[in-house]
C-alpha cells in the first residue's frame, strides 16, 4: 500500500517440484487458490504429514502484511503420482506428466523434458519436438509414449554383485538406519581388514542406480585402507536426500577425515551437502558429474577432483561446471571413457539406443572406446591418488 499497490496486483505464489534437480513441474500457480499468499517460506514434516507456511499480503495494512497461512498435504498424492491431473489407475505413464496439468516431450532433441504446450512443439522440445499431454500410446504397448524407453531403474551387473561378498581383505556390510524411510533405510559399508581406517569416502549413486553398481570400485578402494560407504537413496535419486551422509558420519565417530562424492546426479547432490556443511568434509570426488550454480563450491576450502570420460554424452556440462569448483580443483579426463562405465549397471533392458553388447549405454550417453574394466581401473587410480593426500 505504501507504494500504491492494491490487492489487484496479488496473484498468489508458485511452488515447483522436481525429481532430479534439473527438470521442474509447477504444483501451484496461485497460492493454492489464495491470491494473498505472496511467498511460501518454510516446509516441515510433522506426524507423517507435509506442512508449508505461506506469508500473506493485504491491502488493508500499511506494511502490506496479512499474517501467515499454513497448508497441510493430506496425502502424498498417492492417487496421482506425477501431478499431471490423471489418476494413477488411468495413467499409462504414472511417474511422468502427460495430462491436462502437465506434459513431457515425447520426442525431439529435448525428449523427456517437461513442456506446457501440447502437440508439435519445437520451442520446448527441440527439433522434431512433440509435447505429450494426452496419454498417447501410438505403439499400443499399454505404456504411454513419454515413458517408452525411459529407464527408471538400472539393475547391477553380475560383476557388481560378485564384489558384495566379504573376504580376507575387505568386510562388506549392509547397515540399517532406522530414521530413514522404509525400503531405502540402509547403506553398504566396505571396511579394510588389515588396518583401522581414519579416512572415509561416501558415495552417492547416479539417478535410478542401485548402490551395488559401485561395489567393485568401492571394494578396491577399501582394500587400500579406506572406509567406503555407498548410500541407498529414496527412489534411487540422491537429490531427494542429500543430507544422508550426516547419519553415516555419526555411525563412524572414529573416522577423522571425510570425503564425499558420487556419480552423475549423485555427485551433484554430494556437492549440495558439501556446500551446506563444508567444515564436515575435506574434499569432494566427482565421477562424471559437476556442481550446479546452486551447489557451487568455489567459495569453500574443499579439495576437489573431477574425473570424467572424454566420450561422455554431456562433456560441455562437466566443463562448464568447472567454474563452480574450487580454483585448485583437479581434472582427470579418461580418454575414450563414457558416462555409463562409471558403474557396473545394466542399461540394455531399458535403453532406447541401438548400441550392442558388451558396452550398451544409457540414454544420452556415447559408446566408450575402452572397456568397462579399463575405465574402472583409471577411475580407481585417480580416486586413490586424490584420497592419499588426506
Amino acid at each position: 500500500p505504501a507504494s500504491g499497490a492494491t490487492a489487484d496486483y496479488l496473484t498468489g505464489s508458485h511452488i515447483w517440484r522436481t525429481k532430479d534437480g534439473i527438470n521442474w513441474q509447477q504444483v501451484t500457480v496461485d497460492g493454492f487458490g489464495d491470491n494473498y499468499v505472496i511467498g511460501f517460506e518454510a516446509f516441515t514434516v510433522f506426524d507423517d504429514a507435509l506442512y508449508v507456511s505461506g506469508s500473506k499480503g493485504a491491502s488493508s495494512s500499511t506494511e502490506g502484511l496479512g499474517g501467515a497461512e499454513i497448508f497441510r498435504l493430506i496425502s502424498p498424492n498417492a492417487d496421482n503420482g506425477d501431478w499431471d491431473g490423471v489418476a494413477n489407475a488411468e495413467d499409462n505413464c504414472p511417474e511422468t506428466p502427460n495430462g491436462p496439468n502437465g506434459g513431457t516431450c515425447a520426442r525431439g532433441t529435448h525428449s523427456g523434458d517437461p513442456c506446457t504446450v501440447a502437440g508439435e512443439n519445437t520451442s520446448e522440445c527441440g527439433d522434431d519436438g512433440f509435447c505429450s499431454m494426452d496419454q498417447e500410446d501410438t505403439d499400443s504397448d499399454e505404456i504411454g509414449d513419454v515413458c517408452d524407453g525411459v529407464a527408471h531403474f538400472f539393475p547391477p551387473l553380475s560383476g557388481a554383485l560378485n564384489a558384495m561378498d566379504s573376504d580376507s581383505a575387505v568386510t562388506v556390510s549392509k547397515i540399517t538406519v532406522e530414521e530413514w524411510e522404509e525400503e531405502s533405510n540402509f547403506f553398504y559399508a566396505f571396511e579394510p581388514n588389515h588396518e583401522i581406517p581414519t579416512t572415509g569416502f561416501i558415495i552417492y549413486p547416479g539417478a535410478w542406480l542401485d548402490p551395488r553398481a559401485y561395489a567393485p570400485a568401492s571394494r578396491t578402494i577399501a582394500a587400500e585402507g579406506y572406509l567406503v560407504v555407498i548410500v541407498k537413496m529414496p527412489g534411487d535419486l540422491a537429490i531427494t536426500s542429500p543430507r544422508r551422509a550426516n547419519e553415516i558420519m555419526v555411525e563412524y565417530p572414529d573416522i577423522e577425515k571425510w570425503i564425499i562424492g558420487g556419480h552423475s546426479l549423485g555427485g551433484s547432490s554430494a556437492c549440495a551437502y558439501a556446500q551446506e556443511v563444508p567444515d564436515k568434509f575435506e574434499g569432494v570426488v566427482l565421477w562424471a558429474s559437476y556442481p550446479s550454480e546452486n551447489y557451487r563450491l568455489d567459495a569453500t576450502d574443499l579439495k576437489a577432483i573431477s574425473i570424467y570420460g572424454t566420450n561422455d554424452g554431456h562433456p560441455e556440462k562437466i566443463e562448464a561446471g568447472a567454474e563452480h569448483l574450487p580454483a585448485d580443483a583437479e581434472f582427470f579426463p579418461i580418454e575414450g571413457g563414457n558416462h555409463t562405465q562409471f558403474g557396473w549397471y545394466d542399461t540394455s533392458p531399458n535403453s532406447i539406443q541401438d548400441y550392442p553388447s558388451p558396452n550398451p549405454v544409457q540414454e544420452g550417453d556415447n559408446p566408450a572406446d575402452i572397456t568397462r574394466e579399463e575405465q574402472q581401473a583409471e577411475i580407481i587410480s585417480a580416486t586413490l591418488d586424490f584420497l592419499s593426500q588426506f
